[in-house]
């Protein structure tokens, strides 16, 4: 499944309420507003999603960031209207715009700036879902919303959509350009949709003064949250957890909540012994692979038994401090699917230290709380092997800890995933050898799909699995696998020199100028950011440079450095990771590339 191994994480409008939903159906709308939306359809047709594939891009991109406290599950519409520029969300979920208020969002805008107003728009309408904001709902007009209640709300929503957009990576700065004769994009809608006079709106002005002053707040957000989620493929936990800290004081979403927490559960996994931490290819560990977890060619491991494994008190610590994220992920969006199976990865891995248990260091059972966390996934989305594989291993720890005899469960099912292949052989080599030889095959049969870490715990331990599985060639596999380490010299000139101290030499007024770099300043670290580049300098130290927009092709980087290490599913394309360096790649193409010290 898609959520298995995916970390939400982002590389993550106006609007208004543009004219209201009584116009298209009268009072129907009061009453129930499906009647008046489905005579509205029925009037102007519906756009199939086909037809318009950028828009409900920037849509799914808006939605993976915005706040879904909401138990419906949004959805987009486009009505066939070109009269009216209109955009409204109704009570379910249902966001509707016209196409004339898509056109209004293009005229005389390329691409990205119409993407960032379009996702403003969006983000605004996620924005009034998110805060229940359904007047359309109530019935005489003298019960209805009061104009200055409803401004507020407006004003709430315009807040709320700035950052849903920013966070998505749309440049949100492009709304205060001058649109066709007007001199921003707001003032420029409200003129389009003939709305100066109506008392429920704000003014232009008054959105203009909002925006502008959230624009450095969220700037600072969105570039704590964005770097910190970047130093997480590097390892580099500590900065990345300042980062996300920083984030989480500005804009305390689900997706912080879930990253700080798998800051957390990584923290815990560094301090585990390999054997321990990557016994199973758990969704959340194989999401970000950590290159501290090296491949070698020692001598394989002797593995310690299980009766052995202990958590030591740190990584206790921070496996508790991942739980307590995770769930205020899920208690912010219970139908974000990401941290419910983060939060069992992480109770899964302390139930499978026998000393809860005989301490009752928790207080209450991990694993009941892992396999209820794996129900709730479940009930999302329906009939995936990958859940199904991950209740089993819940279910096996479960009987192990209970000292059952027998701690088979079944029936596994027919599988070629790698990922349930490992796990599957996990659980089945003490009750069926035959079966768990056959899951062994399976998943080192695509022996470059494992993760880094999963990779290197096979090589230690490859005498004990080559008498397993009857294959000779891992010791092979393992040297071909060292030696591809030294793939991937970085093809792109960087705009600045990394570790450079920028106490000693600063930035020159020639070299921000070339670059087009507007800095923010953060708790402790800076940015410097333009459409073609980013830099991050913690304590005065580059630490990262983004190279953006790159033109090349992911078949063009193959050919020039060879494939990547890893590729790792991410929240939008996947993320390609040679030594020191990582490939955002989109739609076949190259988007950013993140270099650090």
């Amino acid at each position: 499944m898609a959520y298995a191994r995916t970390l939400a994480f982002v590389v993550c409008v106006v609007a208004v309420l543009l004219t209201t939903p009584q116009t298209f159906a009268g009072e129907q709308f009061h009453s129930d507003p499906h009647v008046g939306l489905d005579y509205y359809l029925d009037t102007h047709g519906r756009v199939e999603p086909s037809r318009l594939p950028r828009v409900y891009s920037v849509f799914e991109s808006v939605l993976r960031c915005a706040d879904r406290s909401s138990v419906t599950s949004p959805r987009l519409v486009i009505a066939d209207d070109r009269t009216q520029a209109a955009a409204f969300v109704l009570a379910d979920g249902t966001i509707v715009l016209s196409r004339r208020a898509l056109d209004v969002i293009a005229s005389g805008a390329e691409p990205p700036i119409a993407d960032a107003r379009l996702a403003f728009v969006l983000g605004h309408e996620l924005a009034h879902l998110a805060n229940s904001d359904f007047w359309e709902r109530r019935e005489p007009a003298q019960n209805r919303i009061a104009p200055a209640e409803r401004q507020k709300k407006e004003l709430k929503a315009d807040d709320l959509g700035f950052l849903y957009a920013a966070l998505a990576g749309y440049r949100v700065d492009a709304l205060l350009q001058p649109a066709a004769a007007t001199p921003d994009f707001l003032t420029f809608w409200i003129d389009q949709i003939g709305a100066q006079d109506d008392p429920g709106y704000p003014s232009a002005e008054a959105r203009i003064e909002l925006l502008r002053v959230r624009l450095q707040e969220r700037a600072q957000a969105v570039q704590s949250f964005q770097f910190g989620a970047r130093l997480l493929q590097f390892g580099r936990y500590r900065d990345a957890l300042d980062l996300l800290e920083e984030a989480q004081s500005r804009f305390p979403s689900r997706e912080v909540f879930n990253n700080l927490g798998y800051v957390h559960l990584r923290l815990a996994v560094t301090r585990l012994p390999p054997e321990f931490a990557y016994h199973y290819w758990l969704p959340a560990l194989a999401d970000l692979h950590t290159p501290l977890a090296r491949l070698t060619l020692r001598a394989p491991a002797v593995a310690q038994p299980r009766s052995e494994w202990r958590i030591p008190p740190a990584a206790r610590e921070d496996l508790i401090e991942a739980v307590r994220y995770f769930e205020m992920a899920n208690a912010q969006d219970p139908r974000y699917v990401p941290s419910q199976l983060n939060l069992a990865a992480a109770l899964l891995l302390l139930g499978m230290d026998a000393m809860v248990f005989e301490t009752g260091a928790m207080p209450a059972n991990p694993l009941l709380r892992a396999e209820l966390a794996v129900a709730n996934a479940s009930a999302l989305v329906a009939n995936d092997p990958s859940l199904r594989v991950l209740g089993q291993v819940i279910e096996f720890e479960q009987r192990r800890a209970g000292k059952a005899a027998d701690a088979a469960v079944g029936p596994p099912p027919e599988t070629n995933d790698p990922a349930l292949a490992y796990d599957l052989a996990r659980i089945t080599m003490q009750s069926d050898p035959a079966l768990a030889r056959k899951y062994w095959r399976r998943a080192l049969g695509d022996f470059d799909a494992l993760p880094a870490a999963i990779r290197a715990l096979v090589c230690d331990q490859r005498a004990a699995l080559s008498a397993v599985i009857a294959d000779g060639n891992l010791d092979n596999r393992c040297s071909q696998e060292l030696a591809a380490r030294t793939r991937g010299t970085l093809p792109w000139k960087l705009p600045v020199q990394l570790s450079r101290d920028l106490l000693e030499k600063p930035l020159t007024e020639t070299e921000r100028t070339s670059q087009g770099w507007r800095q923010t300043q953060l708790a402790r670290a800076k940015v410097f950011s333009a459409e073609a580049s980013a830099v991050l300098a913690i304590d005065d130290i580059t630490t990262m440079v983004v190279l953006r927009n790159v033109a090349e092709s992911a078949q063009a980087l193959v050919r020039c450095c060879s494939q990547p290490q890893e590729k790792i599913p991410v929240a939008v394309g996947e993320l390609w990771r040679y030594e020191s360096w990582i490939a955002w790649i989109r739609d076949s193409q190259v988007r950013e590339v993140w270099v650090v010290n």
